[in-house]
């Protein structure tokens, strides 16, 4: 059972630090986690449509409207990190704009695939918690060792890991995923 704490205890045990009970615990790895750790997932999640993170909605239409450009304005999701489609329920709209919270478009019905910010962890795939304890390694490494060279190869192994999850998790999916490496590029259809 994957936990906030089993996450940043990863991301200790990667860089060889002490492991901590709880974001709270008074430790110093503690802190260094806590300043970073929620940061660090958002980016980790806005970075890939992982499809454990997707979540589908239909947008309420605000009273309000756009000065200019578009005829109305739909409140997103308070859990929406990122928009990835947008359609009318039968066609994708590609004229739209995301400005805050809000997306603004031309269209009277609007349904929109997202990414949203999911914290619960037991949601996470295996290879999503190495990513995250990973790129969390990376933000830390240096404050942990005081170690230059360490915390720019921690960097690189997330990248690393990072590339690879987006690859499984891509083979998972029926929408549209390019992924670049240096050895090949997988694009599946929409």
């Amino acid at each position: 059972m994957a936990s906030v704490v089993s996450v940043a205890n990863l991301a200790l045990t990667i860089l060889g630090a002490d492991r901590i009970t709880s974001l709270d615990d008074g430790s110093e790895n503690a802190r260094r986690i806590t300043n970073v750790y929620y940061s660090a997932l958002e980016d980790v999640l806005r970075i890939h449509p992982w499809n454990f993170a997707i979540a589908r909605a239909q947008l309420g239409r605000l009273a309000s409207t756009p000065l200019f450009e578009y005829d109305y304005e739909y409140q997103l999701p308070a859990d929406c990190l990122r928009v990835i489609t947008v359609s009318d329920g039968t066609d994708i709209i590609e004229d739209y704009k995301v400005e805050g919270k809000k997306l603004l478009c031309d269209e009277t019905t609007v349904k929109i695939k997202y990414i949203k910010n999911t914290s619960d962890a037991n949601q996470y795939t295996s290879q999503f918690i190495y990513v995250l304890a990973n790129r969390i390694a990376a933000e830390i490494a240096y404050a942990v060792t005081n170690n230059k060279v360490l915390a720019e190869e921690m960097f690189k192994l997330y990248q690393s890991r990072l590339q690879t999850a987006k690859e499984a998790d891509a083979q998972e999916s029926d929408s549209v995923h390019t992924i670049d490496s240096d050895l090949w590029t997988i694009e599946k259809r929409m």
